[in-house]
């Protein structure tokens, strides 16, 4: 039962993780080199200089981006999704302009310019909910690459499409925040907890 569940889910992160272990170097290469950290040299000298262009180049690129998004689209699935799409499509705008959105956005987007890839990952939050305003139980963050794990072989183009075998984000949470929800059962935590 869950157990088997537990431990499908592990393994699962392990596969991820192992898959991406190389693309993870990378990442952390580029991040080193956007921080202006020179990963090697190839020169022999006495200067020790090294021109911080990435970073400059990565701000710039990513302001412009940032300020060319107007508006953000939903695109339909198939035919039958189109006034859901529409109707998706002002949902988003709607929130982005109330929740101010645009730091997040801004950040993914330079996150995506120095590694090539950002995750924006959208939640309800219950508690910031009010009764007038329901818009604030929404929430978007940024997640950084490597909290993401997708199975061994998957392309972004499969997970666009929603194509994908399985997909583990990692992220903490206390014990106590997980009791608040009633999707969790005793028997569910007390696996967790252990």
């Amino acid at each position: 039962g869950d157990s088997k569940i537990l431990e499908l889910v592990r393994r699962s992160a392990n596969d991820g993780k192992t898959a991406s272990s190389l693309v993870f170097e990378r990442f952390a290469r580029y991040y080193k080199l956007f921080r202006n950290k020179q990963t090697n040299k190839n020169y022999s000298g006495l200067a020790n200089l090294f021109v911080p262009e990435p970073y400059r180049i990565v701000r710039k690129k990513t302001a412009k981006l940032a300020n060319a998004i107007k508006k953000v689209k939903a695109t339909a699935e198939s035919d039958n999704d189109t006034e859901s799409a529409k109707l998706n499509t002002h949902l988003l705008n709607f929130l982005r302009r109330k929740l101010n959105w645009f730091l997040t956005e801004r950040s993914a987007i330079q996150e995506s310019r120095i590694v090539g890839l950002a995750w924006l990952k959208a939640t309800w939050l219950i508690d910031k909910e009010e009764e007038d305003k329901p818009w604030k139980g929404f929430d978007v963050s940024m997640e950084t690459a490597d909290k993401v794990l997708l199975a061994p072989g998957t392309t972004m183009t499969e997970v666009f499409e929603g194509r994908i075998k399985w997909l583990v984000h990692e992220y903490e949470m206390d014990l106590a925040s997980l009791r608040k929800n009633p999707n969790y059962s005793e028997e569910t935590l007390n696996i967790l907890e252990s």
